[in-house]
């Protein structure tokens, strides 16, 4: 399992986290997000920031 920066775009908070972390708080699967992260650089939605 990796380790992901998260940033909270509600509190401006970035922290670094593992998979299964992300996965919990942000609620998508972490492949999606491994995905994204691969594709884009990143993984984006309203509330958070993932890479």
């Amino acid at each position: 399992m990796g380790i992901y920066w998260v940033l909270d775009r509600t509190t401006g908070e970035e922290i670094l986290v593992d998979g299964d972390t992300v996965a919990r708080v942000i609620r998508v699967e972490i492949s999606y997000i491994d995905w994204c992260i691969e594709t884009d650089g990143r993984f984006e939605n309203g509330k958070w920031r993932v890479r």
